[in-house]
C-alpha cells in the first residue's frame, strides 16, 4: 500500500483483486509482465489508479480518476505506479504463516 496525493491523500493498494481487475480492464498482466514505459498509457494509468483506489473508495469511478490526474501531477502518478508495480509493493506476503506456501 502507498499513499498518493490526488485531490486528497489516498491509499493505493495493489492486492490480487486490484491486479485481477487491472488485467481484465487492460489485458496487461502485472504479475508476469510488470509495467513498462510502453504500457504506461493514459488508459492504463487511469485503470491502474481506479483498481488500486476502488477498495478504499468504492464510489470512485473511472471517470472520477481521470479527472484527478492531469499534466500537473502526471509525473508523480507515473513514478508511483512504476515503483509499486516493479517491487515497491508485493501483493503476496513476504513472511508469516502462509508465506511459505505462496513463494517459490
Amino acid at each position: 500500500m502507498a499513499s498518493i496525493f490526488l485531490d486528497k491523500e489516498r491509499e493505493l493498494r495493489l492486492d490480487l483483486t486490484a491486479l485481477e481487475n487491472f488485467h481484465e480492464l487492460t489485458g496487461v498482466n502485472l504479475v508476469t509482465d510488470g509495467f513498462t514505459k510502453e504500457t504506461l498509457t493514459p488508459k492504463n494509468i487511469k485503470a491502474f489508479l481506479w483498481c488500486g483506489l476502488a477498495q478504499d473508495s468504492p464510489d470512485l469511478t473511472l471517470a472520477d480518476v481521470g479527472r484527478l490526474v492531469g499534466l500537473d501531477n502526471m509525473n508523480v502518478v507515473s513514478d508511483a505506479i512504476l515503483s509499486l508495480s516493479q517491487g515497491g509493493e508485493s501483493p503476496l506476503p513476504e513472511s508469516g504463516p502462509s508465506a511459505s506456501s505462496t513463494q517459490a
